[in-house]
């Protein structure tokens, strides 16, 4: 996402700072990802799609019971787990620790997850009760960005599609481990379903 305008800038900028996002803030993301989709000579969308009639992805309705701010659960012993691929294989990346939060009167456990010790970004892949109706049937993700004092913003109007939601043959995305579905939970917030 290349920021183009200075509004453009400080929502990127907020994003990448683990700061609770205004409504415009997260249009402004989302206009951009969709601009890369479109416009970019690496988008991952098939040309064949973008020159037919890919006009980018859909969001659900940006709504606040979606945002929230929590304290990360470091795991005492993060632990390197399997993850799947989706073709197929494996690929090792480090439990850091858990969010808990309440979400339609349900308690909610996510992992988040590094590729190496040292990395200060995170990555929560998540499953829910909309994956394979209005969204992604594999799953989305969320990209969280180190704190000094491990206090994040979990913001599901961020939440995006993998790679392989806009070509499952060229690309091999993590899918999300089976302690992160939430089978019984709604998130409607975030990208929806690649419409080809």
């Amino acid at each position: 996402m290349e920021p183009r305008t200075p509004d453009d800038f400080a929502a990127i900028q907020k994003y990448g700072s683990s700061i609770l996002l205004t409504k415009e803030e997260i249009i402004t993301i989302q206009k951009l990802r969709n601009a890369s989709l479109l416009d970019e000579e690496n988008s991952p969308v098939p040309l064949e799609l973008r020159e037919k009639d890919f006009k980018g992805i859909d969001f659900f309705p940006i709504l606040g019971k979606y945002q929230f701010r929590l304290k990360f659960h470091k795991s005492e012993s993060p632990e390197f787990v399997p993850i799947s691929l989706s073709n197929g294989q494996k690929v090792d990346a480090l439990r850091a620790g858990y969010f808990a939060f309440e979400l339609e009167g349900k308690q909610i456990k996510l992992y988040a997850y590094k590729k190496h010790a040292s990395d200060t970004e995170m990555f929560l892949p998540f499953k829910d009760k909309t994956s394979g109706k209005e969204t992604y049937g594999a799953g989305r993700y969320l990209d969280l960005y180190g704190t000094p004092d491990d206090n994040y913003v979990l913001d599901f109007n961020l939440a995006y599609n993998p790679l392989c939601a806009f070509d499952e043959n060229k690309y091999d995305c993590p899918l999300p481990p089976t302690e992160n579905w939430l089978m019984d939970v709604e998130i409607r917030a975030g990208e929806m379903k690649v419409k080809s």
